[in-house]
């Protein structure tokens, strides 16, 4: 709603403007009502319009004065009770929308409010296109899909960008279902404005948050203030923020964000005891740390998206045992971490949220290679075997239904190999199938494999045809319409959007 200010000396119109149209069918809202300039400016003081519409001829501050002395520029709209062209000139001269005389043409008065709704209309998205483009900028720099030359070539546009080394980056994670009348773009520009920083709305909708600031006590002041205006504004809300050191370079952006998210979600997700305990694991050691992120490298994942379990399995079970034979079980629980961070953010299996902790944590106390091995078996099954509790209200025979399909999805099936399979009419199948999953056979099998098709597609290289025969689409063709026709795009272009968003 555009928030709007009457101003007129005289009380029936004021009534008369309240009365006239329908404000808020036509997207507007009037939240104040004042009596002269004066009082008008005095309101202006603790409300913020979008519009206000005032007569020139008042006492004791007339339109104009009110016009000019304004302690910030909404638009205008000049209402008069004759034609006087010297007032009317210079409310042109100081900016105003349009002019109406009284008495007021409903006609013309709306008009003039949808016009004066498409230049804010209008303003709103050139602003928000500015922020978007910087955000999606700074987004795609930090996960590592643009280089750094690129990425300062963009920042030219934004030079009040400071982009010196030594600054600080921070990552702030809000529970925004906690905090209804707030939105990430709400508090970014909340903290832009309070804060005079630089915060970027992620798509994931974390907030990064870039200071530069050098001096040690400078810095001290900075996040003590920081953090009084997120506890003021955020006091609702679960949220947690976490910083790096001093940047001593840009090239190793990608590392520092990809610490940064897994330092937040183990902060927003483990008690402080356990938090501390996963902190010293994965942070207190970067040799250590790199070392982890060599072993759980991209072509381990790629394999756990094609389903080659029992190869990393092997792999990491003779890493373990190296590990457990000198006694080193603090780099067991970082590789262990790290894949649980990857089993979370790169595959789209079910995790719950008590059950995702409760893993975590089992990590973090873990003192034997059994065990370790046995939390490798939990984090693979977590991918491998998509049953979960929505299955336990269905019957017991659509329950090993829908497990085969999950378990034996890129196979060739229908419902007549089904019910042969499990000793059903066929079509008595369909009927119950449909009954209980609410959705057919064939839908079904498909969104298991287009989510399928999506692990595939974000986590190895493959080309989008071999994946479609890989989640059991025999037809290249027939795979690009399935997949068009639930994620409205192609597989190379939902690709493209994900590697592009981080």
């Amino acid at each position: 709603m555009i928030k709007v200010m009457l101003v007129d000396d005289e009380p029936l119109i004021l009534e008369g403007l309240h009365k006239i149209i329908d404000w808020e069918a036509h997207g507007f809202k009037i939240v104040a009502s004042a009596k002269n300039g004066k009082e008008a400016l005095a309101c202006m003081e603790t409300i913020k319009v979008a519009l206000v519409i005032t007569d020139i001829n008042m006492p004791e501050c007339d339109g104009l004065e009110l016009i000019e002395n304004m302690p910030y520029k909404p638009k205008v709209i000049v209402l008069s009770g004759y034609q006087e062209f010297a007032y009317i000139q210079k409310g042109l001269r100081l900016g105003i929308e349009n002019y109406l005389l009284k008495p007021i043409d409903e006609e013309e008065l709306l008009a003039s409010l949808l016009a004066v709704k498409e230049k804010i209309s209008k303003q709103f998205i050139e602003t928000q296109s500015d922020s978007i483009m910087r955000d999606h900028s700074f987004g795609r720099w930090v996960t590592g899909q643009m280089k750094l030359e690129e990425f300062k070539q963009r920042m030219q546009f934004y030079p009040h960008i400071d982009m010196r080394l030594g600054n600080r980056m921070g990552l702030l994670r809000v529970d925004w279902e906690a905090v209804e009348t707030l939105s990430p773009i709400k508090v970014q520009h909340l903290l832009e404005k309070k804060l005079g920083i630089q915060v970027v709305s992620l798509h994931t909708g974390h907030l990064l948050i870039w200071w530069s600031v050098r001096d040690e006590t400078a810095w001290e002041d900075a996040l003590s203030h920081f953090n009084q205006v997120v506890q003021k504004f955020l006091a609702d809300a679960k949220c947690v923020m976490v910083y790096s050191n001093p940047l001593t370079s840009f090239e190793n952006i990608k590392e520092v964000f990809r610490e940064l998210e897994m330092a937040c979600e183990l902060k927003l997700l483990l008690p402080e005891r356990d938090y501390d305990v996963a902190a010293h694991i994965y942070f207190s050691n970067e040799k250590d740390l790199k070392q982890t992120k060599q072993i759980i490298h991209q072509d381990m994942i790629e394999k756990l998206a094609n389903g080659e379990f029992e190869v990393v399995e092997e792999g990491l079970s003779k890493i373990f045992k190296d590990y457990a034979k000198d006694n080193n079980f603090f780099m067991i629980k970082s590789l262990l971490l790290e894949l649980c961070f990857h089993m979370k953010n790169n595959f789209y299996s079910h995790f719950d949220y008590e059950y995702y902790v409760t893993m975590l944590h089992k990590v973090l106390h873990l003192a034997s290679y059994d065990e370790a091995m046995g939390h490798l078996k939990t984090c693979f099954e977590s991918i491998s075997n998509e049953s979960d509790e929505r299955f336990q209200t269905y019957s017991s025979v659509i329950q090993s239904v829908v497990k085969y399909i999950h378990q034996n999805y890129a196979e060739d099936m229908s419902l007549k190999t089904l019910g042969g399979q499990f000793y059903l009419n066929p079509i008595y199948l369909g009927q119950l199938f449909q009954k209980e999953v609410k959705c057919s056979f064939t839908r079904y099998l498909n969104k298991v494999r287009i989510e399928h098709a999506k692990v595939l597609l974000l986590n190895s290289h493959d080309k989008a045809g071999r994946i479609g025969l890989k989640v059991g689409y025999t037809d290249p063709a027939y795979f690009y319409k399935q997949f068009k026709k639930y994620e409205k795009v192609t597989p190379l272009e939902w690709r493209r959007i994900k590697k592009n968003h981080g």
